[in-house]
Formats: C-alpha cells, structure tokens, sequence
C-alpha cells in the first residue's frame, strides 16, 4: 500500500523498533525526549528563526560506549526522494539551509545532532557524539535509510555510514560493535573531513575578502580581523566549565555611537578579556593586543549607513549584498564583518577537529587578492593535508616535542598536535581523566613555535587558542637570535619547517639551526625550493651533512602552492646530529602526482588523492617494496619510476630526486595528443569568443583522457599507436628513417622583449602579449603600446619550461622571463605542435626556484625524426640558395648607411663566408631561412638594420644546416604527417563525444525512441546543406528577399 501521510513512516519505525525488543517509553521515546536532551536541543527548532525546543521523531538514549551516552535522533520523511539532499556546490556536503533541514530527513536529524552537540559543549559532562538517522520512505516495501556519525556541531564534522538498516540497535553489544567499528573515523574519512573543511574556507574566505575588500580593509588587516573576532566569540570558562564572560554573538553589537560603546570598541574589549584569561605572559598579550587594535582603531567602520530608496521609493538595505541576507537593519561594517564571520567560519569551524589550520587557510585566501607583506616576504603556507602528511613521515607520538621554527599561522603545530592525540587514544580511553591529562600536558608543554612577524605571530597565537590552547610555547621572536637554553629546556625531538622563501638560501638556515639543537637521532622535515638542493645554498647543505644525515627527499607537485607561488618544492627529511654516511643510500620520491589539480578557483581531485596521499607512506617506508593498489588509480603509480635509492655526494648538491633519477627526453604519443588537442581546443574556443581570452581549464576539459605511456627510445612502439599513425611510422622506418638527439642552439636563436609590458597597457587592441604560465596558452591580451613585435610561427619558452607555438605575431611582457625560440629553418604550424610537444619535458626541469633560460636550455636536446641526407644535387642547390638570398637581400639596402647597419652587413658577408665553408660540407636537404621573416613588423629597428639582421639570420640558417645533423636531414614531411593524422584523430574522437552525449540527452528526455517525421528529416537535411557560414548567409538573404517579394 502507497504512503500518503509522513506518520505512516513513523508508525513503520515504531514498530521497527518494537520488532527488535525495544519497548515505547522506556527504551526509546517518541516526539519526546529526556529533559537533559531536551535542553541540549533549545534553539533546534526548524523554523526560521530557530528559537524553539527541537524535537525529533524518536530518540534513544540507553546506550553507553566507554561510559558515554551516545544519542540516537532519527528524523522521518513522506517520500524516499526526501532522504537527504546535498550542497548544490559541494556534492560531498549535505545541506544546512533551512529549506533542506525542514524538508529532507538526513539533514534534518543532522540539524538536530549538530545543535545539541553546540550547546552541550559548554558544560563538563557532555554528550561528545550523536548518531543521526534519516528515514523516508514511500511504503513498507519502498523504505530507505541513511546514517550518520556527528561527532562535532560544525556542519562538517560527520560521517556517512554505509549501513542501510536499523539493526544494530537490537541490544547494548550490537551498538557497541556498530559504534566501534562502523563510527570510527578512517583515514579516508578524517581525509575527506579536511577536504570539505578546506573548502568551505575557502569560498567563505574568498565572500569575506570581498566583503573587507569593498569597505577598505587592507589586505594585511584582514585575516588579523578574523583571527581577533574569532577570538571575542569564544565564551571565557572557568576550570570547572562554568561560563565566566559568555562570547560575543552578532546581537550583542548594537551599533552605538558612544566612546566606549561602539561596536569595535566592543569586540576588543571582549578579546583582551579572554586574552587575560588564555595568555597570562602579559609581554605576549600586549603584542597580540597591538595587531588587533586595528579592529578599534577606524571608527568610520562603526557608523551606521542609512537606508537608500529605489525608484519606487521603497528602502533597501544599505548593507552589503553578501551580508544582507543575514542582516536586515543597517549595521556597521564591523558589524557585517563580524556576522559573516560568527555565521559561515565560527559557527562552521570552532567545533571541527582535524588538522585544519584556520587562519592558515584564511590567509592564504586572502594572498590571492592581497598585495601585502605575504608575498613580499615569501610567506607561502602549507597545505593541511601536506602538513599531516609531514607528520605522519616523522612518526609523532604522543610522547614526542615538537618545533617550528617559522610557525606560520601553527599548521604544522596543529597537524603535531592532532596526531599526538590520536596517539593518546590509541592507549586510553577517549576523553578519559588519563587522555584528559595527557593531551594538556603535550599541549601546553610538547609543542615550540617561533614566528618573528607580529601579525603572523597573532595568528598562530589564537589559532593555537582555539585548538584548545597549545599557544603556551608561542614565542615572538627572532629565531636566529634566541637562546640556547630554551631548546636545552625543551629538548626537541621532531622540527617540522616551511620557512620563507625569500630567505637567504632559500631558508634553508632554519632546518640547519633546528638540527643543531635536537636530541640525538631527533627527526625533521622542512618543505623547501628545492633549488636549495642543488647547488644554490651549497655552504649550508655541506655544514648540515658534516652533523647530520639526508635520509629521503620527495618532489613535491610543482603547484603546490598556486596560486600564490609557482615554486618546486621537496621535502627533506634528516636524522639530527649523526653525520652524514655518504656509504648509505638515501631515499628519493617523486610526489609531482598526488592526485589534485589546482586551479584560482578549487582544489579538485582528479586521481584518487586521498589514497595518493596514504600511498606515499607506504612508500616512503617500504620503498620498492611498497603494496600498491594500482587498480583504483586512472594513471598508475610505478614504483620504479617514481622511487629510488643512490648515493649523495659531499658537494651538497644533488639533494633532489630528477638528479638521481634520470627524466627520460623522448617524447611519448601523450605529449603529441595533449599538444595537438590543447592546441585545436585553443583555437576553437578563440573563434568561438573571438578573443584570447579563454581559459586554459576548458581546454584541459576537452582533452581526451591519456593512457600512460612507457618511454620510448627510436619511434613510437609501445604508445598504443592506431593504425593510421602505425602505418605512417613503418614507412618512415622503411625509407631509412630514424630518431636522433639535436642540441637546441642548433635549431633556435633567442629573442626577448625589449618594454616592460603590464596589465594597464592592456587594451584589446594591436598584438597579442604572451607572458608566463599554461593559462590561454600564457596569452595575457592585446596591446597597441609601441614593443618589439616578434613573427608568427616561432615558439616561446617561459621562465617555466611551458612551450607553445605561435600563428600569429605577438609582443612579450619582459617581467616574466619569456623568450621567443626563432627557428634556423622554415616553420609551420604542423612542425611547430610536432616541435613543441617533443619539448614537453622542459616543464619537469623548471621552476620558479629554477627558471628556464637561454643558458641553460640552449644545450638541451630533442628527439627529432631524421632522414639519410641524398646527393650532391640538393647539395649544390642549397649552396645557391644561401648565396642568392643574400645577394638579393643586399640589393635592397640603402646606398648610404650608417656606421651601424654597414657593421652589421659586414657581419653578414662573413657569415655567408663561414655558411658557405660549412654548407658545402654535407648537405641537410630542407630550405632554410624563410623570406623576410625575421623581426617582420618590428617597430624599432629601420628598415636598412632589418635587412642586414636578416643577411646574418640567413647565414646562420646556413650554419645551421651544416652543424645540426651531418649526414642527415630532419624529416619535416614526416612530423607534418604526424599532426596532421592526429588531427583528423583528435576531430573523430570528438565526434564520437558529440554523438555518445547526444544519445544521453535523448536517453534522458525519453527520445530515445522517438523517430523523425519526413518533414523534420528534410528540415535536418536542408540544414545540414548549409554547412558554412557564407552559405547559411545566402540562404538567409534569399529567404528575405522572398519575403519582400
């Protein structure tokens, strides 16, 4: 029978529960509740304004787990489409609102759970964990169930439980087993929890600096106006829990005007309260005081906007749009910032555990938009999941004492600290008076921070304070200049580090001072460019390797930190105060895959990160050895590749893993495919907006997922090849053809711009600019300023290795080390993808730390297909070529030059010497050169200087044919056939998308079955006649005149 009323569900539960022996009254309630239960849940009510006692369908309350009460709330729905309901930006987080919590069984019971756990968080002797349950169901034959573990009132701190039925409530032992096993929080599951916390951050951090950004809140102030309002929300408690100063919530700012009163001066008074309690060293106080007295300081930010009216004549709500959905009457801006903040990051977070460093996040949320002292002092901080990572290598346990030298905002000391809890409860009972007293004890004594910026300082300060304290060892200092005697005291025994990078050596002198100070066998980690491992801080790492050991480094993903610094990082990890044994082999880890792809926007998953990041462990531990289940992964994991043992030397600088193990040149048919696709996906949606301005994300979209690819030495065997680029391979092979290593000054000359082009020169007009970076293939805009203007088909290499090829012409920025790779020969645009795709492995040697340059790529090598050079006939015709060109390009120059351009042709007369000399040595068979190319359209050279450059250009193509390949001629047929059949493969695959999801829409709508009538198969056929623009323009013309007629 079909359920019509929502009490047939609660009568199927009822009896549910009846069925398994529970009794009505006494073992679990209905619509009722225990008075303690009853006054955890004021305030739950799910209508809007929320200020009613909630009550769930049923509850039971007889079960005990370690001596803990662990409530059951259940909430039932009419309607199995009821049962939850998800975040429409966030598919792993339900939603909260109050139209989901009221309609939606999971989310309502939730909504209950996460409310009693708030209120009961102010007393001694509270519930700490609450099983939620949403029933909804349409009969007795269609029910369905969904659990959750809520072991915090944020509104991520919970857990999905597989489970599907009731059965574990049946007696005490079934609910302890279902508690302990089913409840206990993975490392998938903790994983997942900071995921969700990271990002609800960050888009709350990113509407909160929006909101400080339109009231003129500096950048600096910004995240210190978090960390203090977070601070005067927080109620001051006794030791015996009870509430002596109740924190501040947004109704206690009233908007007044009077000294003393306003609401600024409100929210400091209440933060040196809770300060006075929290850090009793007054010297620590009053430096924690002095940043937050920004708060207090503009009273500006206290007045109250008046109402505006519309045209209508009707008021609107001066406050600012992002806030006025939660604040109706104008308020100050201290007041909608405080709001904001107590609504979507206090409320959300202050009762998450995990290792979440708050104020970390937020900052670095806020180093995306600032210009502040962040990224001027090098301050990048680190990931949580990279800082739990970190830990977890170092093996922390609850016995151990832990320091960071450049704390940061603490995410290292509270990664520290989460896993020294963990510890503890892996050896008493949780929340026990023995884990109660060993958890204050590392808090307030195991953990060492040292941050010598005031407003950093702050930060770490009161996010240790809301972690529960551990802000006892905060220190504000110059590390470099404090006293032994406080590690003697402390005696370390684990350093954790990402010190600034703009740190003489990178930073690299911390990890050196930490080590020197740690007990013996003492371990440390430190997250560093790791530029300063191969030779950039040589007198470091040589000092450090006569004290202590280099047990392992892990390459890091090179955007790891985007989008505040496009650094490549490593991790190094030592042993303190043992030499360095250069007889043992040290680790190497290539992490560059962790599974994330991160963009301005979102960290995203794409391959399995959580489980990356369990593997990396493993690895690190077992090495070669590691059990690896490649199965869950869509690009394996390859031991061999991506670990290796060596030896370093005593020079300090082969530190880093791409040193050890060799990065294999050749290309693989995955660098042509993702070349050739980007590429067309590039040029696609560029005639589609008729701009540049497109995003490199949606090409990235387009492009078909890859299989890996072995390396190949000598052709493409093993790349999967289709038949078409099999065939096209064999030929090439029959007629001699081969792969060989050319060295890039054979193949390019170097070119860079010569004005300093910026953002406000940008203005839709003139030349496209390319700067630094993958996004529009490093496409800034159009510029008509007066640059260098460099030719179409060249390619551009930037300071990261990214290479592109250019079609058309194009001005550069110089503040972004770009430089143009003119080519010694003819380029088009099926060569230059084929080029560009074999120089894909630059990216893998360059970094910020490291940046691409001349020098240094200049001696590089591709792979290039070649061919055996032919007679002498192409030899004499090359000869010809070279002097014809040069003769006729002199015939163009004026009678009369100056001192310059007459330098410049005799440089050129002696080149065409030298081309000659060496071009009658062997011939290479191709055309060089390409007529009038070089610096086409340059608007800062006369034409007399242009034409004796190209002389010397001309020659140098002729150098060039005699020193890239004696003996031998590149095959540019064969590379233009190569990208011309990816191409065609490309636009099939394509095809095969648009009709795959053609067939889904169809299949969706329920026209699967639907067959076309005559009339609409002849409209389709009509329409598909008019393949073309200039067509459907006719058409178009001809049915208007028609119509006039």
């Amino acid at each position: 029978m079909q359920w019509s009323k929502e009490v047939q569900v609660d009568e199927w539960v009822r009896e549910k529960l009846k069925a398994m022996g529970l009794k009505l009254g006494k073992d679990f309630l209905e619509k009722d509740a225990s008075a303690y239960l009853k006054d955890a849940l004021k305030g739950a009510s799910k209508t809007k304004k929320q200020t009613g006692i909630g009550i769930p369908d049923f509850v039971i309350e007889k079960y005990k787990v370690d001596n803990e009460i662990i409530p059951v709330i259940f909430e039932c729905k009419l309607g199995v489409g009821k049962l939850e309901k998800y975040a429409k930006d966030n598919e792993k987080a339900l939603d909260f609102s109050n139209d989901a919590i009221s309609k939606y069984a999971l989310n309502g019971a939730l909504h209950y759970a996460r409310v009693a756990l708030q209120n009961e968080s102010q007393k001694q002797d509270h519930y700490k964990e609450i099983i939620a349950i949403g029933i909804a169901g349409d009969s007795s034959q269609n029910v369905k169930v969904k659990i959750a573990c809520v072991f915090a009132d944020s509104s991520l701190a919970y857990k999905e439980i597989k489970r599907t039925n009731l059965d574990f409530l049946e007696n005490a032992k079934s609910f302890t087993h279902f508690y302990k096993e089913e409840c206990k929080l993975t490392e998938e599951d903790k994983h997942l929890i900071l995921i969700r916390g990271k990002w609800h951050l960050s888009y709350h951090s990113a509407q909160l600096n929006k909101l400080m950004h339109n009231h003129n809140i500096t950048a600096p102030q910004r995240v210190l106006y978090i960390a203090g309002m977070i601070l005067s929300m927080q109620s001051v408690m006794s030791n015996k829990y009870r509430i002596l100063t109740k924190g501040l919530s947004p109704a206690d700012l009233q908007g007044s005007q009077e000294d003393g009163l306003r609401d600024g001066e409100l929210v400091f008074e209440r933060i040196e309260e809770f300060l006075k309690v929290k850090v009793p060293d007054s010297a620590k106080r009053k430096l924690m005081l002095d940043s937050f007295n920004e708060i207090r300081k503009d009273t500006d930010r206290d007045e109250i906007p008046e109402f505006y009216y519309d045209k209508e004549g009707k008021p609107k709500n001066p406050n600012h749009k992002i806030i006025a959905h939660i604040l109706k009457e104008p308020s100050s801006i201290n007041k909608q910032i405080f709001a904001y903040i107590y609504t979507y990051i206090y409320s959300e977070i202050d009762g998450l555990n995990g290792h979440l460093d708050i104020m970390g996040e937020c900052y670095s949320e806020f180093l995306k938009y600032a210009l502040g002292d962040g990224k001027e002092l090098g301050i990048v901080l680190t990931p949580p999941y990279v800082t739990k990572m970190m830990t977890q290598i170092l093996d922390i346990t609850s016995t151990d004492r832990v320091m960071d030298l450049a704390t940061g905002s603490a995410g290292f000391l509270i990664s520290s600290m989460e896993q020294m809890i963990e510890d503890v409860y892996k050896n008493t009972a949780k929340h026990s008076t023995q884990a109660n007293k060993a958890i204050l004890e590392l808090k307030t004594k195991q953990l060492l921070g040292i941050e010598y910026n005031a407003e950093m300082f702050a930060l770490a300060t009161s996010n240790m304070i809301l972690r529960g304290d551990g802000s006892s060892k905060i220190y504000k200092a110059n590390t470099f200049k404090t006293d032994n005697s406080l590690y003697e005291q402390f005696k370390p025994t684990r350093i954790l580090l990402n010190p600034p990078f703009t740190w003489d050596y990178n930073g690299l002198p911390f990890i050196e001072f930490g080590l020197d100070r740690m007990q013996k066998h003492g371990l440390g980690a430190i997250i560093i460019q790791d530029s300063a491992g191969n030779g950039q801080a040589i007198s470091v790492t040589q000092s450090i390797l006569k004290k202590h050991t280099l047990k392992a480094s892990i390459k890091m993903p090179i955007d790891l930190f985007q989008p505040m610094a496009g650094v490549q990082t490593s991790i190094y990890i030592f042993e303190a105060k043992i030499p360095h044994d250069f007889e043992k082999p040290v680790k190497f880890i290539d992490f560059r895959n962790d599974g994330y792809k991160r963009t301005k926007r979102s960290l995203q998953e794409v391959d399995k990160p959580t489980q990356r990041y369990k593997d990396i462990l493993k690895i690190y531990k077992q090495g070669l050895n590691a059990k690896i289940d490649n199965s869950v992964y869509e690009k394996p994991i390859n031991l061999s590749e991506v670990y290796v043992e060596d030896f370093i030397s005593d020079s300090g600088a082969d530190w880093n893993f791409d040193q050890h193990k060799k990065i294999d040149t050749t290309p693989t048919l995955a660098d042509f495919k993702k070349c050739v696709s980007e590429y067309l996906a590039w040029e696609v949606s560029n005639v589609l907006k008729n701009s540049c301005h497109t995003d490199l994300e949606q090409s990235e979209r387009e492009v078909s997922k890859n299989t890996q690819a072995d390396s190949i030495n000598g052709g493409m065997e093993g790349n999967a090849l289709s038949p078409r680029l099999r065939e096209l391979e064999k030929d090439f092979k029959q007629n001699g053809g081969e792969w060989r290593d050319i060295e890039i000054h054979k193949l390019f000359t170097p070119q860079n711009g010569d004005f300093d082009i910026q953002k406000i020169h940008l203005n839709d007009k003139g030349h496209q600019v390319v700067s630094a970076g993958l996004e529009n293939n490093g496409v800034i805009g159009k510029t008509d300023i007066k640059a260098r203007i460099f030719p179409k088909n060249t390619l551009t290499c930037d300071m990261f290795g990214n290479v592109f090829y250019r079609d058309f012409e194009y001005k550069m920025v110089t503040h972004a080390r770009v430089m143009c790779l003119h080519p010694l020969f003819e380029l088009n645009k099926k060569t230059g993808l084929y080029i560009a795709s074999v120089m894909n492995y630059f990216k893998l040697l360059f970094c910020f730390a490291d940046m691409a340059t001349w020098s240094k790529i200049s001696n590089l090598k591709l792979s290039l297909p070649v061919l055996p050079t032919a007679c002498h006939t192409d030899l004499e015709r090359s000869e010809r070529e070279v002097s014809q060109n040069i003769e006729s390009k002199k015939d163009f120059s004026p009678t009369a030059q100056n001192d310059k351009n007459t330098k410049s042709n005799a440089e050129a007369v002696e080149m065409r010497k030298q081309g000659e000399t060496e071009v009658s040595l062997v011939n290479c068979g191709f055309q060089g050169g390409g007529e009038g190319s070089y610096l086409k359209g340059n608007d800062r050279a006369d034409n007399a200087d242009a034409v004796a450059k190209q002389q010397i250009h001309t020659c140098k193509s002729a150098i060039y044919r005699s020193n890239a390949m004696q003996g031998y001629k590149i095959a540019f047929n064969y590379m233009e056939s190569y990208i011309k059949a990816l191409e065609a493969e490309r636009l099939q695959e394509l095809e095969a998308e648009r009709l795959q999801e053609l067939e889904a829409y169809l299949k969706v709508t329920g026209l699967n079955d639907y067959t076309l009538s005559q009339k609409e198969k002849d409209a389709l056929k009509a329409f598909e006649n008019l393949s073309t623009p200039n067509e459907r323009e006719r058409e178009s013309k001809r049915h208007f005149a028609r119509s006039a007629a």
